[in-house]
Parts: structure tokens; sequence; C-alpha cells
């Protein structure tokens, strides 16, 4: 990984990276539209933080309707891990999203004012953003992988005795 984070093997003969005039109009655009889905991003969580406020009201509706319903036992059995998931998931979108929110910035501000420190700091909010959509990439595919080893063992375990139609 430090070769990934050394400087020193960027650069070519002549000197370095020249940014032309283009590639700062394009990482002015980028930044507009990273701006803007990382504000969609933040839109989401606080969604999902209602949500989750609303599914304890929503469990004692259903009981207080449904009387001794066994749909309600089992929603109120699995409610602390779907708050549980819920949380985990909302805590790394919002690190996935701020970051992209400080790329956006930052790069936005290297290029207005040629600001070597901000671009280098753009880049390193969107090394951080990726790297933890990737740690929750890997996290979302060994959950399926969970799942689908788990219907199959279900399905094994049932013996062919579940009807196809």
């Amino acid at each position: 990984m430090s070769i990934l984070d050394d400087n020193s093997s960027i650069s070519n003969a002549s000197g370095g990276l020249k940014p032309t005039g283009e590639m700062k109009r394009n990482w002015v655009i980028s930044s507009k539209w990273a701006q803007f889905l990382s504000i969609l991003g933040f839109v989401q969580i606080a969604i999902s933080i209602l949500m989750i406020g609303a599914f304890g009201t929503i469990l004692q509706m259903m009981s207080m309707y449904m009387g001794d319903n066994p749909m309600t036992a089992f929603f109120g059995m699995i409610s602390t891990y779907y708050y549980l998931i819920t949380l985990l998931s909302v805590a790394f979108m919002f690190f996935i999203h701020f970051f992209h929110l400080r790329f956006s910035l930052k790069i936005k501000q290297a290029v207005n004012q040629n600001d070597q420190h901000a671009f280098t700091g753009a880049w390193q909010n969107l090394r951080n953003h990726f790297r933890i959509f990737g740690i929750a990439v890997c996290i979302v595919l060994v959950f399926y992988i969970g799942i689908f080893i788990f219907a199959l063992t279900a399905a094994a375990s049932a013996g062919g005795s579940i009807p196809l139609e």
C-alpha cells in the first residue's frame, strides 16, 4: 500500500503532471456532481433515520390493532437486528458521503485558488470515499453469500418436500 501512497513514483522525466485547462474544467464539473450526489446521500441518511424512528411506532400500532398475532411477535423479535443493521449502514453511508462532499469542496478550492494542498486533500478524501465504499460492498457480498448458503442448506434439509407450484 505504501507504493500507492508514495508521491515520488508518479512523477515523470519532465517534472511531474501538468494540469491542462480541460482537466481543470473536468475537475470542477466532477466536483459539482460529487456535491450533488453527496447532498442526496445525506437526504437518504435523514430519511433512513426517520424510518428507524417510525419502525417502533409501526410495531406498536400493529400489536395494538392485531392483538396476539405471530407476525407482530416476529417483527418485535427482529426489531433489534433491524435497528442494528440500519444504524450500521447509515454510519457507513454517512462517511461515504462525507468524504465525497469533502472531495467536492477541496477540488473546487484547489482549482479556484490554485492550491496544491487542497488538491492533495481532495484526492485523499476521494481515496477514503472509495475505501469505505469498497469495505461496504465486501460486507454486503459476504452477507449475500451467507444468505445464499443458508437458503441452499435450508432447501437441502427440507429433503425435496418444498412444493414447486
